[in-house]
C-alpha cells in the first residue's frame, strides 16, 4: 500500500504541481480539523468547560494529580528510612489512587468523544455542501483526506478556507 502511494505522489509531483494545482485538478483537505476547530466547536467547548458535572471532574483529577505527586515526594524524602512493609503499604496506597485516576480520565476522555462526535454529526452536513462548492468552484478533480498525505505543499490544502466559510455560514 505504501508503494502505491509512493507512486501515485511520484507520479503527481513529477508534473508541475504547481500548474496542477492552478488548474485546479488536487486538493487537501482535513475535514476532522475543520469541524473542531470551528467557531461552533469552539461555542461547544465553552458550554462544556462550564457544566457543573464536567467541572467537577476535572477538579477531581486534578485532586489525584496533587495527591499522587505529594505521596511522590513524600516516597522520595522517606523511602529510604521505610521498612518494606511501610514502602508496600504506600504502593498499594499510591496504586489505588493511581487506578481512581485512570477511571477518572477515562471518563474525561469518553466526554470528550461524545462532544467531538456530537460537532461533527451537526456540522457534517454543512461542511459537506461547501466542500462541494470550493469542488465547483476550483474545479476539483482529486480531493485526498489530509491524514492520507505524506507530504503536501501548502498551497494543496484547502482546510483554512474551508474553516472561513464554515464559520461565516453559521
Amino acid at each position: 500500500m505504501r508503494n502505491v502511494l509512493l507512486l501515485f505522489f511520484f507520479l503527481v509531483f513529477s508534473f508541475n504541481h504547481s500548474s496542477a494545482f492552478s488548474e485546479g485538478n488536487i486538493a487537501i483537505v482535513d475535514l476532522d480539523r475543520t469541524m473542531l476547530i470551528s467557531n461552533y466547536a469552539v461555542k461547544q467547548d465553552k458550554v462544556l468547560q462550564a457544566d457543573n458535572g464536567y467541572k467537577n471532574l476535572v477538579g477531581k483529577i486534578k485532586e489525584i494529580q496533587v495527591t499522587l505527586q505529594s505521596l511522590k515526594k513524600e516516597a522520595e524524602t522517606k523511602a529510604l528510612t521505610w521498612s518494606d512493609e511501610q514502602k508496600q503499604v504506600h504502593q498499594k496506597k499510591a496504586q489505588k489512587i493511581y487506578t481512581e485516576l485512570n477511571s477518572l480520565a477515562s471518563q474525561e476522555v469518553a466526554v470528550r468523544k461524545r462532544l467531538n462526535a456530537n460537532i461533527k454529526k451537526e456540522l457534517a452536513p454543512k461542511v459537506e455542501v461547501i466542500v462541494n462548492k470550493i469542488i465547483e468552484e476550483k474545479k476539483i478533480g482529486l480531493l485526498l483526506k489530509a491524514k492520507a498525505v505524506y507530504f503536501r505543499a501548502p498551497e494543496f490544502d484547502i482546510t483554512e478556507e474551508l474553516v472561513k466559510r464554515l464559520n461565516s455560514s453559521e
